[in-house]
């Protein structure tokens, strides 16, 4: 593989899930890396892991911060980009070769070299391509008995002597290895389960035997390997350490991994999962952490970013996940929501690996999302979360997921109903108009954008400013949906509340007075942006201080909800 990247710069690493493609990728890092300028790696299994593996190298590459902000075309420009640094190595997991932004041709990128990891088969037109196949029977009992402990990492098969009959411990690894189909992560698993358990490798090999998952001639039986060798383990969990199986039941809940071991350890979700917090909390989860690393069913790992985080593979969380009941999934996913929003908010200014950490969390949080329309999430704090990941995934323009996050978060709002919380649905309904505008759906835009002004209208007391605010968003709607007549008549009704409310001098006010002296709207002419703040925005409540400050027009309009602009912020 290093021959093959030092002569085509592009080589494709392909195989089924659990087949230890991420493994070999690291080890080439490990080995090779130091040959390279500089090594980056990027998990591509969702957008927000993208970003923040991106902005945890922004320090050091500045070509990073000029495609933050622009979406999927950003993301690809930035790794083009990349591939031109002489030197460069590029790790690309969990990678889709018919994804847009996913660089394959050697020739366009002389300097830099992309190694990619992904399941997708080989395309006929890659030069350099590995496909990564089970273990032959003696490599997988050499896997088996070196990760339990029984076998050194220099030693052979045949140096392995048994402790009651010479040969009988090759014997048995050899029959497990091939029970297990030499599925790499099933082996790793069953050498966790050996070490956890102690007991012998004939007594796993008659557990594997009878296992009611064991695998069948059909279907996937790479995975039903896995999925044997994590069943006992879970079924060992249940029987001598409920603790460590209720963790890994929150572990699994968060998605995509890795896990910052941080979350973990906040004290909602230490609450939720052990039923206690503070000093007693933090003993039971560094008991039942000990006990999922040396099981391998969690693995530790240090993600771009610099901090610590805990892997799950993708196979074993499917497993976890389908014993879990709803009601354990409901209390979970909410105490999750609240425990990101609690890391965030507890992880000092924004820097490039403050704000790795946020993308992780808002990547976590609109997975929860996602499972809202099942459970019916009801907390505020959960809430509070969904808005506050939008205000991250609209800042770097996914506005389709920002927009369904804000929309969740209103109708956990409308269970509520305080002052507080109607403030808070006026603002993201205002900014739900705005991500629905850049969609071009315009007619729920302006919906959106009428119920935010209508709300803010009735609310006992709001700033004049916000109003303002309210009127030019729904002008500036107008005017990109095409209705220049109607955009005009808000730009007219903005004046005319700017003079009764006193606010001439208010840089909105201008705006909405240029506009009426334009003969027609047209166009939607540019605005400056506003002064960014240094933190994403929690909430959509704003500060009395921060209303009497005079923020130029934008575009689109100033609203309460105040999305960072990551690159500005670095």
């Amino acid at each position: 593989m290093h021959a093959a990247l030092r002569s085509c710069h592009v080589a494709l690493l392909t195989g089924l899930a659990g087949s230890g493609k991420t493994t070999l990728g690291r080890a080439y890092v490990r080995r090779f890396g130091a040959q390279y300028s500089s090594v980056i790696w990027l998990d591509a299994l969702a957008p927000e892991t993208l970003v923040a593996d991106l902005l945890a190298h922004s320090e050091v590459l500045p070509s990073v911060r000029e495609g933050l902000g622009k979406g999927v075309e950003g993301i690809r420009q930035i790794i083009e980009a990349l591939l031109t640094v002489d030197g460069l190595l590029l790790v690309l997991d969990h990678a889709t070769l018919t994804s847009e932004g996913l660089p394959m041709a050697s020739e366009r990128f002389p300097k830099g070299t992309v190694l990619v990891l992904t399941q997708d088969q080989l395309p006929a037109s890659v030069a350099a391509g590995f496909e990564l196949k089970p273990l032959e029977a003696e490599d997988g009992a050499i896997l088996l008995l070196g990760q339990a402990g029984l076998l050194t990492a220099a030693a052979s098969l045949q140096e392995a002597q048994a402790q009651e009959a010479p040969g009988e411990r090759q014997r048995l690894a050899l029959e497990i290895s091939r029970e297990l189909v030499g599925s790499p992560l099933a082996l790793t698993l069953a050498a966790g389960y050996l070490a956890l358990t102690g007991c012998s490798l004939e007594c796993y090999l008659s557990a594997c035997r009878s296992d009611p998952l064991r695998l069948s001639d059909a279907g996937d039986r790479h995975a039903a390997a896995a999925r044997v060798a994590c069943h006992l383990l879970l079924v060992h969990l249940e029987r001598a350490d409920p603790d460590a199986l209720r963790l890994l039941e929150a572990c699994a809940l968060f998605a995509p991994p890795p896990v910052p071991r941080a979350v973990l350890q906040q004290d909602t979700l230490l609450q939720a999962v052990f039923g206690t917090q503070g000093a007693a909390g933090e003993e039971r989860f560094q008991h039942a952490l000990h006990t999922l690393l040396t099981g391998r069913l969690l693995s530790a790992v240090q993600v771009p970013g610099n901090y610590e985080a805990l892997d799950l593979h993708p196979l074993l969380r499917e497993l976890v996940l389908q014993a879990l009941s709803q009601q354990r999934e409901v209390i979970l996913r909410e105490a999750i929501a609240a425990a990101c929003l609690c890391l965030a908010e507890a992880s000092g200014p924004p820097s490039a690996s403050s704000l790795a950490l946020w993308f992780r969390l808002a990547a976590c949080i609109r997975e929860g999302a996602a499972a809202d329309e099942r459970l019916l999430l009801s907390g505020e704090q959960t809430a509070d979360a969904y808005a506050w990941a939008a205000s991250l995934l609209g800042a770097q323009a996914y506005f389709s997921a920002a927009e369904s996050l804000l929309r969740q978060a209103v109708m956990i709002w409308e269970q509520v109903a305080t002052d507080a919380t109607l403030a808070k649905i006026a603002g993201a309904c205002l900014y739900v108009g705005v991500f629905n505008t850049y969609l071009q759906r315009y007619t729920l835009a302006e919906r959106y954008a009428q119920r935010a002004l209508t709300i803010t209208e009735q609310l006992s007391s709001v700033s004049p400013l916000r109003l303002l605010d309210c009127i030019m968003t729904l002008a500036w709607i107008c005017e990109m949906a095409g209705k220049p007549a109607e955009a005009r008549r808000f730009y007219q009704r903005a004046c005319a509340f700017g003079d009764a409310a006193g606010l001439r001098t208010h840089p909105l006010y201008l705006a909405a007075l240029r506009a009426t002296r334009r003969g027609s709207p047209g166009e939607p002419e540019e605005r400056e942006t506003l002064p960014i703040d240094n933190s994403p925005y929690s909430g959509f409540e704003t500060s009395a201080e921060a209303e009497q400050d005079a923020p130029p027009a934008v575009n689109p309009p100033y609203t309460g909800f105040d999305p960072p602009e990551t690159p500005d912020i670095l």
